[in-house]
């Protein structure tokens, strides 16, 4: 995924670019924050470094997953191919 997609899609579900920080390599370390659901965690705020090579403008599944689990996402239908064309979980379309 394109790093301008994830970054909206994120945003989507309240993960956001705190801050970005530009290394003398070239590299991008994005802080994403986001916060917790409120039950059980108390709704804490929790913080994702992404870093990202120079010239990089694909992020790795793997990577996606990681943070989606980080921010208790990971069961957030967030991919093209677990979303249909209306929105809906492609898991939950009963067959026909």
């Amino acid at each position: 995924m394109n790093i301008e997609q994830l970054l909206s899609r994120l945003k989507q579900i309240n993960i956001y670019v705190e801050e970005e920080r530009k290394q003398q390599d070239g590299t991008v370390a994005l802080i994403l924050r986001g916060k917790l659901p409120l039950f059980p965690s108390g709704g804490r705020e929790r913080w994702y470094v992404l870093v990202l090579e120079p010239n990089q403008t694909l992020v790795d599944r793997s990577e996606i997953e990681g943070i989606l689990r980080h921010f208790w996402h990971g069961s957030t239908p967030f991919f093209d191919d677990e979303i249909d064309h209306t929105g809906h979980n492609v898991d939950l379309i009963p067959p026909e």
